[in-house]
């Protein structure tokens, strides 16, 4: 290492010195016929670890264990460990950044070889926690991290999948950065690294994305359309797909600020709101504010009126209208004359027992519910029937009886012409016409 090493704690290490290169397990000679060879290969990691330094070695012939030994400085070590049975050993009780030295002894029962070459090794910056904002925003990604000691700085790196990165920011020395520059709905990538004179850290990662603005000016139609309810808003920047809500209900997606909902219930008030999402629905805006819509009721249809069935009354029945509660019963003396509401029944038949006798009357019927009436149906004409006339006396007539007719005879020993008379006239004395 070129750079000089820097310590930290130094009095809590417990060092035992191996002078001049003497190994711990130097107390006697080695027995060359049992002793293993020299380790070979001894390497220490250089900051790729943020808790440790890890050393390894090649396997050295006949060795049943290893003893790793370590230093502050090049010329002799402290053991630091006497039972490794493998070749490679972390050491975790360094202090970030600080360099130290290493040599490693190949062992079989109580003889061990001579010291290894050392390398030296430090344990690097830790790695960041890295959290970067869901949606939490609609103009900016927040990426924050927990500080790394002994970093001097961090850089940032953004992409737009795992893969890697195409943006970066450089000597940050804060442990956040606002990225204002991300596309609403783009899910990104985001690296962390912390930076030291010595080293850099790994990185770390986490995702992050920028959300849409909710959708402004939210109408609904109220009672305009039969089949449907229009439901328009403010177009959103970034060209995204929007989700109509009807109550608790996705009603249905839209790349344009409009949409027809034939799916709602006629008859009822529905609530409506949106959301502006990206291409997959992955990433959404919150919801807009709410507006009520409704479908008009659809008019009644055949409406018929009776033409004079009964005299005391106009009976009028019409098919039921979905949704309605109740109609409205309109009628007037001609078609295109003023209405008048003659009643709210809430079935489909009425009587109309105000209408003059003998009158023709125009009518129409409404479908009506809480939120309001239907167009006026197809009219139809009707008419009470006259009452059938009673005689009844205004006078009393008497009979004068005819004259009995009176006669006087001539005695019948009396020759001459029959006699004359007159129905009714007085007695009257007829004489015989002497024939000369």
């Amino acid at each position: 290492m070129t750079s000089r090493p820097r310590f930290r704690n130094l009095a809590v290490l417990t060092v035992t010195l191996c002078l001049l290169g003497i190994g711990a397990s130097s107390a006697r000679p080695p027995d060359p016929n049992l002793t293993p060879p020299v380790p070979t290969n001894v390497r220490a990691s250089d900051g790729v670890y943020g808790h440790k330094v890890r050393i390894t070695w090649n396997a050295s012939a006949g060795a049943t264990h290893y003893v790793v030994l370590r230093s502050p400085w090049s010329w002799g070590g402290a053991v630091l460990t006497n039972n490794v049975t493998g070749t490679s050993y972390d050491d975790t009780g360094t202090g970030t950044l600080d360099v130290y030295y290493y040599w490693v002894q190949a062992c079989v029962t109580g003889d061990c070889s001579d010291l290894s070459a050392y390398d030296s090794g430090f344990r690097g910056l830790a790695t960041p926690v890295v959290d970067a904002s869901d949606g939490d925003y609609s103009d900016r990604v927040l990426v924050d991290w927990d500080a790394v000691p002994e970093a001097d700085s961090y850089t940032v790196y953004r992409g737009v999948s795992s893969a890697g990165w195409q943006e970066h920011w450089t000597d940050i020395t804060e442990t956040f950065y606002i990225d204002y520059t991300a596309v609403a709905g783009v899910r990104y990538y985001y690296w962390v690294r912390a930076v030291s004179t010595m080293d850099e850290s790994n990185d770390g990662q986490d995702t992050g994305y920028r959300t849409f603005s909710p959708p402004t000016g939210v109408s609904a139609s109220d009672g305009i359309y039969t089949a449907l309810v229009s439901v328009t808003w403010s177009a959103v920047a970034g060209n995204p797909k929007y989700q109509v809500w009807r109550d608790a209900v996705k009603a249905g997606t839209t790349t344009a600020a409009t949409f027809s909902d034939y799916g709602a219930v006629v008859g009822a008030l529905h609530q409506y709101g949106v959301k502006a999402c990206n291409s997959d629905e992955s990433i959404c805006s919150a919801m807009s504010s709410r507006d009520g819509g409704n479908r008009r009721l659809y008019a009644p249809t055949h409406l018929s009126a009776t033409d004079g069935t009964y005299a005391d009354k106009v009976r009028l029945t019409w098919n039921a209208s979905e949704g309605a509660g109740a109609y409205e019963v309109m009628r007037a003396a001609s078609q295109g004359g003023a209405q008048t509401e003659i009643g709210t029944p809430e079935t489909t038949t009425f009587d109309d027992t105000t209408g003059a006798a003998g009158v023709t009357y125009f009518y129409w019927v409404k479908a009506c519910s809480f939120i309001g009436c239907s167009d006026l149906s197809g009219y139809d004409t009707g008419y009470r029937a006259n009452p059938t006339p009673t005689r009844t006396p205004t006078r009393t007539r008497t009979r004068t009886p005819t004259p009995t007719a009176t006669y006087t005879l001539r005695p019948t020993n009396t020759p001459g012409p029959s006699p004359t008379w007159v129905p009714g006239a007085a007695p009257r004395m007829f004489l015989p016409i002497l024939m000369k």
